[in-house]
């Protein structure tokens, strides 16, 4: 049936006979969208009070004036748009008094999914400017991909400009440049904060801006990030900016997981981070992250490591980081990032997908499964001969650890069988059985329980022996608990 607007014609003037949209705009028999007048009309519609309206777009759309959001602060958008996966080309908002520029402009208690925008013209010297939706709260955004240029002066990004209160992106692309004249710009969002989620989303835009710049978002706090890759380079054009990063530009209260980033990010004066940025180190964690070796620099080009921080805060490097780096594009297209990426999630279920030999690792699992393909080493990792592929090998040999006393000489695993238990304790009566137990413990058995059962000398030999003799190893104790807490019994 064709639902016709009389009272909406009559308010803007239409000709009702010209103007119909086909459905009723709920979730049962919702607007089909497959023209250009269709898209209008479902934003005046919306913008005139229909503000729970859901829509399916049936067609590619392209776009000839300029485009009005619907979505606003008379009517904030409620309700459901599935483009499902059509484009909407030409997107044109240009218009330097404007601010909050977008497809939605606001939306609560949304859901904005399957939108593809493609060629789009976003730009104003006003603030606030993303492809998908302006403002989101409570809301979910899931599929979008954006492709264009949009620019602002501040509060910049693909698919969010501002993202809050518990909302959700998921499985976003944006490969549109953004630029923000001043700050906060992100290839998915400008900022995001209280308990929202961005997950699963992927940038390959190139981010230029003064401060506040990241390839997924500008600045996340209270927040989760998961999942989520970046290619583009991130630019801080003034020299003197701050906060400029890989992923996110600032990240507090947030840990970012299985994350990477392989964009060159060139920063300012300080607090520029290969993942991210800013001077608290306690609120800026990290699980099974990567980043290109080199990619991010300070203004002068001294290096910088995953958490960028003015000088005198925090150590720069990553020794206390669940972060790993790599010097090679190899590592990249073989599928060996994307292997490892997916290596430590748990339940072993797969977020990364790659075509071997081809691309990056995204989440998008139409490139398939990335497999070893070849022997691993001892510890299950992998090394220079390595191969991967995208079919599930019969069967992956892995050799045994060979031991020198409790020692792996390949990869230094430490042989859990050294020392023999019994009823749950370990008994310790030489010199090697306590170096291994210190070993053993600091490896992750933090709970392990140790007795003596005799008197031991770490070391029975006399100053004079090591002194003439330079064959002759020591017994360097490490303390028990080193890294992590102890908390197991030693009696």
């Amino acid at each position: 049936m064709k639902y016709i607007l009389l009272s909406l014609s009559l308010i803007l003037g239409f000709n009702s006979a010209t103007y119909a949209l086909d459905g009723a705009g709920t979730q049962e028999n919702p607007f089909k969208i497959s023209t250009s007048d269709d898209l209008f009309l479902f934003s005046d519609t919306v913008r005139a009070g229909f503000d729970s309206a859901y829509a399916i777009q049936t067609a590619n759309i392209l776009l000839e004036k300029e485009w009005i959001p619907f979505g606003d602060k008379n009517y904030y958008y409620k309700g459901t748009y599935d483009g499902q996966h059509f484009e909407i080309q030409n997107l044109t908002i240009n218009n330097d008094t404007l601010n909050k520029i977008a497809f939605c402009g606001l939306a609560f208690h949304a859901t904005l999914k399957n939108i593809t925008l493609k060629d789009c013209n976003l730009s104003t010297k006003g603030s606030y400017a993303a492809g998908i939706c302006n403002d989101a709260q409570y809301s979910t955004i899931d599929g979008c991909s954006v492709e264009g240029t949009i620019a602002a002066k501040s509060c910049c990004a693909g698919i969010i400009a501002q993202t809050g209160y518990n909302s959700v992106i998921k499985n976003c692309t944006n490969k549109a440049s953004i630029t923000v004249e001043e700050d906060h710009a992100g290839g998915i969002s400008g900022i995001v904060q209280n308990g929202s989620i961005i997950f699963n989303c992927f940038n390959e835009g190139n981010i230029t801006g003064r401060k506040y710049l990241g390839g997924i978002v500008g600045d996340i706090y209270y927040a989760s990030l998961a999942y989520c890759g970046n290619v583009g380079n991130v630019t801080d054009i003034s020299g003197k900016g701050y906060h400029i990063a890989g992923i996110a530009s600032d990240l507090k209260g947030t840990k970012m997981t299985c994350c990477y980033n392989t964009g060159i990010i060139k920063g300012g004066e300080y607090q520029i981070g290969a993942l991210a940025a800013g001077n608290s180190a306690s609120n800026s964690t990290f699980d099974n992250c990567f980043y290109k070796e080199n990619c991010a620099s300070y203004g002068d080009g001294t290096k910088t490591y995953a958490l960028g921080v003015r000088k005198g805060y925090v150590p720069q490097d990553d020794s206390e980081r669940s972060v790993t780096t790599f010097d090679n594009d190899e590592m990249i297209s073989s599928g060996a990032l994307c292997y490892m990426l997916n290596k430590n999630i748990p339940n072993d279920a797969i977020a990364w997908f790659q075509k071997c030999g081809e691309g990056y690792p995204r989440t998008d699992s139409t490139l398939g499964i990335v497999y070893v393909a070849t022997e691993l080493n001892c510890d299950s990792s992998f090394n220079s001969n390595t191969t991967f592929q995208n079919t599930k090998p019969d069967n992956i040999i892995v050799p045994d650890h060979i031991y020198d006393r409790y020692t792996c000489k390949v990869c230094g695993h430490i042989d859990p069988n050294y020392v023999a238990q019994t009823n749950g304790v370990y008994e310790i009566g030489n010199a090697d059985e306590l170096m291994w137990f210190s070993s053993f413990v600091n490896d992750g058995h933090n709970n392990a329980n140790a007795k003596l059962t005799n008197d031991i000398k770490l070391n029975d030999i006399s100053i004079d022996s090591v002194l003439t003799d330079s064959s002759i190893s020591l017994n360097i104790w490490t303390e028990i608990g080193k890294e992590n807490p102890y908390s197991g019994t030693f009696d």
